[in-house]
């Protein structure tokens, strides 16, 4: 006998763990007291974040207690996109969502709590129906309990494993009859998540220049079609590498950690850098040398080098790439005291001094995959009819066309996709047309000759009349 969920039942199910579809802004984010040092802290912080998961209070998760099945659907469901109404109409048949997502069987009790094996068949199935055709067959063996994996299971389990999405409860047993935990959906759900589109971590150490840079990169990202995008910043004001090497090394709480997972700054004041790192499983960690240094080529090293074994000892990722950020030369009338001490008040010594210590610093590195030549987008901008006047203070991007250009250039480095017909504008923020060309032509000629000025073509101001 088919099963059918009343309108009631269902707004209980998805309301209960899963809140609403609607993306939570990050400044609203819940503060979970009872996932404070627990292993899943990371992913149900970004899924709650998203909106995709709520606690069973303001303040409380309940990361061990059991899921239950048509529970652990809603969430997939969400996970994989499908628009809540599918599964939230008044007599819907339970058959027609979980046949060939959960389970043929309809008379199996929807309300009876998961078990790991019940929940990895759920994850491949909605892979291969949502994501793609394609699911690697993948080994059990590695578990010592494999012999007790159902036979109808292991070929989803051996297939997840394969696909990262599901781990044993430790390294060597799966424990398939065990009921799965909130904190365990919630983790392999963020997984599953991550692969139904462009996925990025980036965290940067550094300072206000890389702030500036990442400021509009979220919403870029976002429009482009990335759908798990997390940034961060180790964020000391004017830090030089020196010090954010001694920082990290004395576990000196400095640091502002701003982290965005959903366009939105989240900081925490007084933060360690380890934290910062350890956090997520970073994609790419971002270096640069603080502005007023950054002509000065003798101030780089060792500290690159040892900020980079650093990294690689302490973040869970550990294929995590390397980037680094050409910040750029301050205005011709800065006031910044080490722009007069280091490079004369002169902005072409700035600027060549800053190029000079890349080739003999940071290029010499084959850890960096990544070069953002922001600080030749910027020069190249000031060829333009913008002049020198891109900044906020004679160092600063300023916050419209400044950092939109700063952010457009790691756009273009990260996604390696032409930004000419890129069409992002920020709310709130009065870009003009105009501006925005002059912003596409400098990033595209510092992307095709990052080292050299490109003399912009739009040296006239458009008629205002």
């Amino acid at each position: 006998m088919k099963k059918i969920l009343s309108l009631f039942m269902v707004i209980v199910l998805c309301l209960s763990l899963f809140g609403t579809m609607t993306i939570a802004n990050a400044e609203e984010a819940k503060e979970f007291t009872d996932i404070t040092e627990h292993w899943a802290k990371i992913d149900i912080d970004y899924m709650a974040a998203k909106g995709m998961v709520k606690g069973v209070s303001d303040t409380e998760f309940a990361p061990e207690r059991p899921v239950t099945r048509a529970e652990f659907l809603a969430l997939v469901l969400r996970s994989v996109g499908k628009d809540e109404a599918v599964y939230t109409s008044a007599g819907f048949d339970i058959t027609e969502v979980i046949d060939p997502i959960l389970w043929d069987d309809a008379n199996l009790d929807i309300d009876a709590n998961i078990t790991r094996e019940e929940m990895t068949s759920v994850v491949v199935r909605a892979y291969k129906s949502y994501i793609s055709e394609e699911v690697p067959a993948g080994d059990v063996s590695t578990f010592t309990d494999a012999s007790e994996i159902s036979d109808w299971a292991k070929s989803y389990v051996a297939s997840a494993y394969e696909l990262g999405i599901i781990n044993g409860i430790d390294a060597d047993t799966f424990a398939p009859g065990k009921t799965a935990t909130r904190a365990q959906a919630v983790t392999i759900a963020r997984r599953l998540y991550r692969k139904t589109g462009k996925s990025l971590k980036v965290l940067s150490l550094g300072n206000s220049f890389s702030l500036d840079s990442m400021e509009y990169l979220y919403g870029m990202l976002d429009e482009y079609g990335y759908t798990d995008v997390t940034l961060g910043i180790l964020y000391i004001g004017g830090c030089s590498l020196e010090k954010h090497y001694n920082n990290l090394t004395g576990n000196v709480a400095e640091y502002k950690y701003y982290k965005s997972t959903s366009g939105k700054w989240v900081i925490t004041k007084e933060s360690i850098g380890i934290d910062g790192i350890k956090d997520e499983e970073w994609d790419i960690f971002v270096l640069q040398q603080a502005s007023g240094s950054s002509g000065l080529a003798d101030t780089y090293e060792p500290y690159i080098t040892d900020i980079i074994k650093y990294v690689k000892e302490n973040c869970p990722n550990k294929d995590v790439e390397f980037a680094w950020n050409i910040t750029w030369a301050h205005q011709h009338d800065s006031k910044q005291s080490s722009f007069a001490n280091n490079y004369g008040g002169d902005q072409m010594v700035m600027f060549n001094g800053i190029i000079d210590a890349f080739n003999k610093n940071v290029a010499p590195h084959e850890e960096f995959k990544y070069i953002f030549p922001v600080g030749i987008t910027v020069q190249n901008a000031r060829t333009s009819y913008f002049g020198d006047t891109i900044t906020r203070d004679g160092y600063h991007m300023n916050y419209n066309i400044g950092r939109y250009m700063a952010a457009l250039t790691w756009f273009g480095v990260l996604t390696d996709t032409p930004v000419d017909d890129f069409t992002y504008l920020p709310k709130g923020r009065p870009i003009t047309e105009s501006e925005r060309e002059v912003a596409k032509e400098s990033v595209i000629n510092a992307l095709a000759n990052p080292l050299t000025i490109t003399q912009s073509l739009l040296t006239e101001a458009p008629n205002k009349n």
